[in-house]
């Protein structure tokens, strides 16, 4: 479906998209809530203001897509277990992420360099192990440093 405005599907809440391949694809303003993206392919894709409440994201390969006022809420952003200590990290690398709202986002080990957070609300976001290299931030963004990664 790559390349694709999703828009005129309408509904499409807790739609099974696993391991989509859906490049540039244009998802504005979407309910997506629960809908699963895991390992899908979504590069320069389009999600400004859809709601991604609840989504599971795990796995994605979101480089460059455009996630501006959308709703992240409670999305899953880990990396995909693969098995055997295999892990598939969910690449955020240069999204526009301004005015996002990931209120308790699981970012956890998520590659962000050079995303674009700034106005996100990040309000009880895991951030642990996450690549923010390059990263516009909250200004209201505090970080805790951590000696150890046994947590």
């Amino acid at each position: 479906i790559g390349g694709y405005d999703m828009r005129v599907a309408g509904d499409l809440g807790r739609v099974d998209m696993t391991a989509v391949l859906a490049a540039g694809t244009i998802w504005c303003g979407l309910d997506l809530s629960g809908a699963r993206f895991a390992a899908g392919r979504l590069i320069d894709s389009d999600f400004r203001f859809a709601v991604l409440r609840d989504a599971d994201m795990r796995g994605a390969d979101l480089r460059q897509a455009r996630l501006r006022s959308a709703c992240l809420a409670g999305a899953d952003l880990r990396p995909l277990v693969l098995g055997e200590g295999r892990m598939l990290r969910t690449r955020l690398s240069g999204c526009d992420m301004r005015y996002a709202d990931l209120t308790g986002a699981k970012l956890r080990d998520a590659d962000l360099r050079d995303a674009d957070l700034s106005n996100a609300k990040l309000d009880g976001a895991d951030l642990r192990g996450a690549d923010l290299a390059g990263a516009a931030l909250p200004d209201n963004l505090t970080v805790v440093a951590r000696t150890s990664r046994t947590d």
